[in-house]
């Protein structure tokens, strides 16, 4: 099995990779010229680089549920309208940033987050595969989806890319 891509594939889609990692990229509000687009590209295609780049998506779903128990833990935090120790209005639904609205969104696992970051940011289409859409289920394409995304999240990790709350910009959607 061929499992990494040839000059000529990598050529055939080169300007619609270019504008999908562009989108990405303003997206999570990185700067298009700090990134080197090119090197992006290969992961655009996981059927193909999957194997071999699965210890960016480890990484980076790492981080992610990393910034999952961040979130859940903020709900538990003592705050100065504390009342003999105990928070009681923790659970107001009034307030747009309360901490109960916290809690909620943090019992999404990393799928169902990643999910609505690609459907809300109109990134369906992130992954380039060699079936046609409408011949694949979507839950599969929303896999190759998720693996896409994850791998660029893991490069520009591994890259120390100076801004590093581009993995918070995905849980906030």
């Amino acid at each position: 099995m061929r499992t990494w891509l040839s000059p000529a594939l990598l050529n055939r889609h080169r300007k619609s990779n270019a504008l999908k990692i562009q989108r990405l990229l303003a997206v999570l509000q990185i700067d298009s010229k700090d990134v080197n687009c090119h090197r992006l590209t290969p992961y655009l295609y996981p059927a193909h680089v999957q194997d071999k780049f699965d210890g960016l998506i480890r990484l980076s779903s790492t981080l992610m549920n990393l910034q999952i128990l961040q979130q859940n833990m903020s709900f538990y935090r003592r705050s100065p309208t504390d009342i003999n120790n105990f928070d009681f209005n923790c659970f107001d639904k009034s307030a747009k940033n309360s901490r109960y609205s916290l809690l909620q969104n943090g019992n999404l696992d990393g799928k169902q987050i990643i999910k609505q970051f690609l459907t809300k940011n109109n990134l369906s289409n992130l992954a380039n595969l060699p079936i046609p859409s409408n011949k694949l289920p979507t839950s599969i394409r929303f896999k190759f989806n998720r693996d896409s995304l994850l791998m660029i999240c893991g490069h520009l990790i591994m890259c120390n890319y100076p801004d590093t709350h581009f993995m918070s910009k995905i849980m906030k959607g």
